[in-house]
C-alpha cells in the first residue's frame, strides 16, 4: 500500500475504480461506440494476459453463445480472438467469416513485438487494406 518497492509502478490497481484517467476512459467509450455502430465483428488480436483480461470480461458480461445470434438479431459485434492460436485453419476460417462483414480490430500487446499478435495483425491489416 505505501508502494516502496521497485514494482510500485505495477501497484496502480490498488485504488481502482476511484483513480483512473477519465479522459481516456471517455475515449475509450467514444470508441467503443463507433464499433459497435460500425461493425458486425470485432477482431481482437493478443496472446496470453493481453488478450484474457478482455475475452474473461466479455464472456462473463455476455451471452454463452452470443456469436450464434445472426448479425441481424444481434446487439453487438460478434468478438473473435486472434493471435492466441497460429492455426492455419483457424485464421482462414476467420478470414473467410469476416469476408461478408464490417469488422474492426483490437491490437492488445505490451511489447508489440510478440510473434503470434504480429503475425495475426500484419495478415488482418493486409485483409483490410485488400478489402
Amino acid at each position: 500500500e505505501n508502494k516502496e518497492k521497485e514494482e510500485k509502478e505495477f501497484l496502480g490497481w490498488l485504488t481502482l475504480p476511484s483513480n483512473y484517467d477519465r479522459e481516456e476512459f471517455e475515449r475509450i467509450k467514444k470508441v467503443a461506440k463507433k464499433v459497435k455502430k460500425d461493425s458486425d465483428v470485432l477482431v481482437v488480436i493478443g496472446i496470453g494476459g493481453s488478450y484474457l483480461g478482455a475475452r474473461a470480461v466479455i464472456e462473463s458480461l455476455s451471452n454463452t453463445f452470443v456469436n450464434s445470434i445472426s448479425d441481424d438479431e444481434a446487439e453487438y459485434p460478434k468478438v473473435i480472438f486472434v493471435g492466441n492460436n497460429m492455426s492455419e485453419s483457424y485464421i482462414s476460417e476467420i478470414l473467410e467469416m469476416c469476408s461478408s462483414r464490417d469488422i474492426s480490430i483490437n491490437v492488445i500487446s505490451k511489447s508489440g513485438g510478440t510473434i503470434e499478435p504480429a503475425v495475426s495483425f500484419r495478415i488482418f491489416k493486409n485483409f483490410l487494406e485488400k478489402k
